[in-house]
């Protein structure tokens, strides 16, 4: 079986100057001995180009378009910076070699990307803040094959619930709230986008209207607060009885 078995780090600077160990847009996979089942492309650097069907690889989170970057043999020997042919020949010679690890660099994609995610708190990756402030997908698991069509580094733009409401281009912790107070919901779905995209969304909310009947007592009993001239929800409460009606 192959494996995830090693991601890269780099250090880079958040607000204020502190550093964050990142991990890095390169993941590291455990391939088998024999025919691995890639096909690469590509004249400087070997891009994957097929993935054929029943291979090793078929079912993994390798994705067309990822670049192979370096090679590791189970003696210590690692290659880098070759091409496509290179590359051919170190797999060709290597091919009784149980131990070989291949890095892949993560390309994103540069089309709009929507994803249905699991009714689970599990969904698969994480969301972090990158430098712009902007929400990302980082940390990608390698058993969630739902996830074949996004990359690291790619922005969480819009998150959308069954019942219609949508979240756009709001922050990384109220995205992650959101998710994690509806990981009971089904039907749950988010758009990512590429961090180079010229489309992003407006800052806005999207829903319908909906009604609620509320127990005597104040707000705060309830786990509501409410404030603005608008009346907007500001807060719910974990212990709040509604937290999985509004949001």
């Amino acid at each position: 079986n192959n494996s995830l078995v090693r991601n890269f780090t780099l250090n880079t600077m958040g607000k204020g100057g502190d550093k964050r160990e990142k991990t890095a847009s390169k993941i590291g996979l455990k391939i088998p001995a024999g025919m691995i089942g890639l096909s690469f492309t590509g004249k400087d650097k070997p891009i994957v180009s097929s993935v054929r069907k029943n291979s090793p690889m078929d079912g993994t989170i390798i994705k067309v378009g990822w670049i192979a970057v370096a090679l590791k043999l189970g003696n210590g020997t690692e290659y880098t910076s070759f091409k496509k042919k290179e590359l051919e020949k170190f797999l060709k010679d290597s091919k009784e070699d149980t131990d070989r690890i291949l890095t892949f660099a993560m390309t994103q994609s540069t089309v709009d990307v929507e994803l249905d995610i699991p009714a689970s708190d599990d969904i698969g990756f994480e969301i972090i803040e990158n430098e712009e402030g902007k929400p990302i997908v980082w940390n990608l698991s390698a058993e969630a094959k739902h996830l074949h069509t996004i990359s690291s580094g790619m922005i969480l733009d819009t998150a959308i619930l069954p019942n219609g409401y949508e979240m756009h281009a709001y922050s990384t912790e109220e995205f992650k709230t959101l998710l994690k107070r509806t990981s009971h919901m089904k039907g749950r779905k988010v758009i990512f986008k590429s961090a180079e995209s010229d489309t992003l969304s407006e800052k806005s909310i999207s829903c319908s209207s909906k009604t609620i009947e509320l127990p005597v007592g104040d707000l705060d009993d309830i786990g509501l607060d409410i404030k603005g001239h608008k009346a907007v929800v500001q807060k719910i409460d974990d212990s709040s009885p509604f937290k999985h009606e509004i949001f």
